[in-house]
């Protein structure tokens, strides 16, 4: 029988909060909306699933973001300069 390989995990909504920053609230109210893929279990527990290759940690995603405004910034000041010098 060939081996499978599961490329997701469950984890719990506390526990997806503390690796995202998003409160279990905000994640069930995203399950709720369709923007997460979750699950509420017979006990009322809810459980989030996250894919291995889809994630990068929360510190990783700020510091890239941060990169992307500031990327962004400059961009807009050289166009701003650029439009000012063609007056």
């Amino acid at each position: 029988m060939p081996k499978i390989q599961v490329n997701h995990k469950w984890l719990s909504a506390n526990e997806y909060a503390k690796q995202t920053g998003i409160s279990p609230e905000k994640a069930v109210q995203m399950i709720k909306n369709g923007v997460l893929e979750g699950t509420q279990t017979d006990k009322g527990y809810w459980k989030i699933k996250v894919y291995k290759d889809d994630a990068v940690p929360r510190k990783v995603f700020d510091e890239e973001h941060d990169k992307r405004i500031e990327a962004e910034t400059t961009i807009k000041l050289f166009q701003n300069i650029l439009l000012e010098r063609r007056k």
